[in-house]
Formats: structure tokens, sequence, C-alpha cells
């Protein structure tokens, strides 16, 4: 039996050669991704400036930003094929023409070619997640991959806030905020084309009918954490400025529930990343689940804006908006046998109809019922992914990981 044990994973491992079990091997993805989000940070934030410069309609705005989130969802769909035909590598240089062109349309002032290069450069961010988050789950080695996906999350998020900090010492009118965003793409891909990571080609030749059924059915659990992961991070970010303002606070101050909580969020989510391998990752979700909407309700009740509000507003963010990688890295070991960028595109189609669908829905029911029901969702939701988590199999949580 030992025999046999031992043998399979001598196999196991000699069949997948690019895994590590160093993090620090994955630095240049790390980095890639950083420098990539830089760019598209500087894209996201210059675009409503000269928009306004421009006196731009805010419906055409909104129909511009919707385009960009329609690129970005099909790019989850056009990913995986890229990856299987051309590799990482190359897939990920293919976005530097792609992002030039999406950045490049914001010299001009046609309403149409900012409309179709935004559109591309949603396209070119969704298939950065895929790469991005495919190639690490291939390289990390299980015993990492929680981490290691919780660190990408994390150079994703710096990246967009670098960018915007950066922009309040350029003006973003200028031409040296777009050239920002020029050199950092053009950096990325230096990057990934000279850097040492090994180029994972598979899957090439495989049948894909009935894939995406079978990774539905092998990882429900980690998709529906996927899927609520999505729906708090969409409705917090569209109404927690009406959350504040309902209970009383200045407008110059509402923003700091947004910094307490992304800032927090972006500290501790490779901590969770170490804690989920150390222990029962199940486990650990479920107890963030509770705490998150045990901090839900606590907010509701809140009567005024303390240390403990923020207290609470920091508590709810680590346990909140830090487990989309816990959920992913449990889809990527329930499932070894399929292509990692064929769940990277489940797990993010999951996560992107989750965020576009929540804010419609929550803006009806706090028309309805007042901010307040921004938590009493987040709470409901905490204990529904709560019970779903406590009847899942614990030993599966447990060999999810070994």
């Amino acid at each position: 039996m030992d025999h046999q044990s031992s043998s399979s994973h001598m196999q196991s491992a000699s069949s997948r050669p690019f895994e590590t079990e160093r993090l620090f091997d994955l630095w240049p993805i790390f980095a890639w991704m950083f420098l990539f989000m830089i760019s598209n940070g500087v894209g996201i934030t210059v675009m409503p400036v000269l928009a306004i410069l421009q006196s731009m309609p805010n419906w055409v705005l909104g129909i511009i930003g919707a385009i960009y989130f329609g690129g970005m969802f099909l790019g989850y769909f056009i990913g995986p094929p890229f990856v299987r035909y051309l590799g990482y590598k190359k897939s990920a240089l293919w976005l530097l023409p792609i992002m030039i062109f999406g950045t490049i349309v914001l010299l001009t002032q046609s309403t149409v070619l900012w409309a179709v290069g935004r559109g591309f450069a949603g396209l070119g961010v969704g298939i950065s997640y895929i790469i991005a988050e495919s190639w690490v789950a291939a390289q990390a080695h299980s015993s990492i991959r929680m981490t290691a996906l919780s660190i990408y999350i994390t150079a994703a998020i710096i990246g967009i806030l670098a960018a915007q900090a950066a922009l309040t010492y350029i003006d973003p009118s200028t031409l040296p905020a777009l050239f920002l965003g020029f050199a950092t793409i053009l950096a990325a891909s230096l990057l990934i084309a000279l850097a040492p990571v090994p180029e994972i080609r598979s899957h090439r030749n495989n049948n894909h009918h009935g894939r995406t059924g079978r990774i539905i059915r092998g990882a429900l659990i980690p998709l529906l954490g996927v899927f609520i992961s999505g729906f708090l991070f969409s409705i917090f970010v569209t109404f927690y400025p009406a959350f504040g303002a309902h209970h009383g606070m200045m407008p110059a101050t509402i923003p700091l529930i947004g910094v307490i909580v992304m800032a927090g969020a972006a500290l501790v989510q490779p901590v969770f990343g170490r804690l989920a391998e150390r222990v029962l990752p199940y486990r650990l979700l479920l107890i963030a689940a509770l705490a998150s909407a045990g901090a839900s309700m606590a907010l509701v009740m809140s009567a005024e804006v303390t240390v403990s509000f923020y207290a609470l507003i920091a508590l709810w963010g680590a346990t909140a908006l830090t487990t989309y990688p816990l959920y992913g890295g449990l889809a990527y070991a329930a499932l070894p046998e399929e292509p990692t960028f064929d769940i990277a595109r489940i797990v993010l189609i999951a996560y992107g109809v989750a965020e576009i669908i929540a804010p419609p829905l929550m803006g009806a029911l706090i028309d309805a019922w007042g901010a307040d029901w921004l938590f009493r969702m987040a709470a409901i939701l905490g204990v529904l992914l709560g019970a779903a988590l406590l009847f899942a199999t614990p030993q599966r949580g447990k060999t999810a990981l070994s």
C-alpha cells in the first residue's frame, strides 16, 4: 500500500515537472500582475477625468464603463483558448498591443473610439486574470497554492492602488499620466518575456465537451463561495457611501470606510492563504463566514460612528473580502485532472456574474428598506455560506490540499 502510494506520488511529480514548492519561483507572475494592474489602474482613473474635461454626458460615460466590464467578462471566455493554443508567455505578450490600444484612444475626442478602446482594455484585463490565476494554480504546488493565489490577488489590488496614488502627483488629464500606463504595460511585457518562468502548454487536444459541467459538479461549494465573494465585493464598493451617509458620516470621511476595508483585505489575504494550508480550509472558511455575518449585524446595530465602528468595518473586510483565493484554491485542488485555465474560466465567470447582478438587486433593496440592508444582506449571505460549509464533508477539505 505504501509502495503504491509512493509510486503514484513520484509519477504525479514527474508528470508535472514545472510545479514548485517555493513562492519565490512565482515572483515574475506576481510582478507582471502588479505592473499590468498599474497600467489598468491608470486607464480606469484617467478616463473619467478626461470625460469631465470634454463635458461628456454621464450616461455616455456609463455606457463606456459597461462596455469595459463587458469586455472583461468576454475575456473570461476568450482567455482559455488563448492559453491553450499560445501558452502562458505568448498569451501575456499578446496583451501588450491590446492594452496600448485601449489606452491610446484616450488621446482622441471620439466617443466611438473610446468605447471600442475601453472594450479592448476590458478584454485584456479579463484575459490577464485567466493567464495569471491559472498560471499560478498550475505552477504552485498544492502545499503553497492558496498562499500563491492570495499573493496574486494582493499584487493586483496593490497595482491599482499604486496607480491611483501616482495620479495624485501626476495630473490625470496630462500626457505623463498616459505615459505611465504605456510604460508599465511595456515593463510588464518585457518582464514576462525575459523572466525565468516555465512555459506550460498542455491539454491542447483534450476533448472539452462536458468539462464545464464536471467542473461545476466537482467544485460546487468552492464556486458558491466564489459567487458570494463577488456579490459581497460588488455591493460593498457600490453602496458603502450610502451606508456611511445613513450613519451620519460627512462626505469627506466616507472614503475612509473603503480605505480601511481594501487595505485590510490586501494585508490579510496572504495570511489567510497560509493559514488555509496549515488547518482544514473548510473549517477556516466556516469561521470567516460566521465572523463576517456577526460583524455585519453588529454594523447594522451600530448607533454611532466610533472606534468600534471602524474596528467592525476592518473585521468585516478581513473576513468577507479575503476568501476568494481560498475558494479558488479549493476549486483547483478538487479538480487536479482539469486544465487550470478552464477552472479559472468557471471561477472568474462565477465571480463576474455575481458582480453584475448584485448592484441592481441591492439597489432595489436599499431603495425599499434603507442603506442598512447592505450589511443585512452581507449577514444573510454569511450565514448561508456558513451553513453550506458546515455540511460540506470535512475530509474533502483536508484531502483537497493533500
